[in-house]
């Protein structure tokens, strides 16, 4: 229940506006580069599979998706001339096959928002499948609970595995109705035509 409301927290304030969206590009963006950072130590393989480890705040910013977390492992296609030990630590050298995402992840693409406990990102498909005890996604006013999503980075779309709820904030005018407000507005008047009735004259 403590991370339930960790993560409801966190939410709050990014419906809120106090945590920015990153800066995306257009989904077809002609620049593929991806940036990888993180606090505490990166490590390098350099046979087959060629993997990266990164640990601690860890941070990939890329044109269509934001992601965060604690603990990111990225494998490289193993047809990839250029080597992995030539990357440093915050930059991959090279395509990325797959990518696993670990501990408080946190992704933002678009218009949608994703929390989660693990997260695995698929190049092949663009696909991204988060699970956790409580995955909350925010896509506009609606806000879903799940224990597994599986998002499209290259559409946008997603959908739920198995459980889910979903909260629909609705627009609320005066007095909590969603009926459209007059075209006229308070205390506009039509102009007055000449087959209009006369005022009463005063006596």
């Amino acid at each position: 229940m403590r991370r339930v409301s960790v993560l409801l927290a966190f939410l709050a304030l990014l419906s809120g506006g106090l945590v920015a969206e990153p800066k995306l590009s257009p989904a077809h963006s002609t620049t593929n580069t991806m940036v990888i950072l993180c606090s505490r130590g990166a490590e390098f393989s350099t046979a087959a599979p060629l993997y990266a480890i990164y640990r601690g705040e860890v941070r990939v910013l890329d044109p269509q998706i934001y992601l965060e977390c604690e603990l990111l492992t990225a494998f490289f296609r193993t047809n990839n001339p250029t080597r992995t030990a030539e990357a440093s630590t915050t930059n991959a050298a090279g395509p990325v096959e797959r990518i696993v995402a670990e501990t408080n992840v946190l992704i933002m693409a678009r218009d949608t928002t994703i929390l989660g406990d693990r997260a695995v990102y698929t190049a092949s498909n663009e696909t991204a499948v988060v699970t956790g005890d409580l995955v909350v996604v925010q896509i506009g006013t609606i806000l879903q609970y799940q224990t597994n999503f599986v998002y499209n980075r290259a559409t946008g779309s997603g959908y739920a595995v198995g459980w889910t709820a979903t909260e629909i904030e609705q627009g609320a005018g005066s007095g909590g109705t969603n009926a459209l407000k007059s075209l006229l507005g308070p205390g506009r008047k039509a102009k007055p035509s000449a087959d209009d009735p006369k005022p009463p004259a005063d006596k």
